[in-house]
C-alpha cells in the first residue's frame, strides 16, 4: 500500500495505541518509556492519554543509539571482525603494517579441554551403564 502523499492528522490528546503509532513504537515500549517518565502520560480509568506536544517534546529530544555489537574497552573502541582461517596471518600482518593489534576472540584452547573432559565423563557414564558380562560357573553334580 502506497502511502507517499498521505497526510494522517492525529489528534492533541491520543490514547496508547494513537499514540504509539505517532511515536512509531510499540504499546509496550510506549508503557515502559511511561514508567521510566520519558514520556509524559496520565492514567484515566478508560487508559492511557498522551498530549501530542508532550509526544512531541519526546520526539525532539536527541536520544543516544544502542551499541550494535561494539564493546568499547580503556583504550577505545573494540570491533569484532570475522576472518577466514585460512587468511588469517595475512590479516594480522596487514593490520600490524597499521599498528592495529589483533587479539582472538574466544580462547578455543579452553573449549578443546573442556570437550575433551566431557567425552571423557561421557565414555566413564557410558561404561557404568553397561552391566558387567556374566559369566557361567559350571558346578559339579552330586
Amino acid at each position: 500500500m502506497a502511502t507517499q502523499g498521505l497526510k494522517i492528522e492525529f489528534p492533541p490528546v491520543m490514547d496508547l495505541r494513537i499514540a504509539s503509532l505517532y511515536l512509531n513504537m510499540s504499546e509496550g515500549r510506549m508503557r515502559a518509556l511511561v514508567r521510566e517518565e520519558k514520556i509524559k502520560g496520565t492514567k484515566t480509568e478508560q487508559g492511557w492519554e498522551f498530549l501530542k506536544a508532550d509526544l512531541d517534546v519526546f520526539n525532539a529530544t536527541p536520544r543516544p543509539r544502542a551499541g550494535g555489537g561494539t564493546r568499547t574497552t580503556k583504550d577505545g573502541k573494540a570491533f569484532v571482525v570475522h576472518v577466514v582461517p585460512a587468511k588469517l596471518q595475512g590479516f594480522k600482518d596487514a593490520m600490524a603494517k597499521l599498528e592495529i593489534t589483533v587479539e582472538n576472540r574466544y580462547d578455543y584452547t579452553k573449549q578443546r579441554a573442556y570437550q575433551l573432559k566431557r567425552k571423557a565423563a561421557k565414555a566413564a557414564a557410558a561404561a557404568k551403564a553397561q552391566p558387567a558380562p556374566v559369566t557361567a560357573v559350571a558346578q559339579p553334580a552330586k
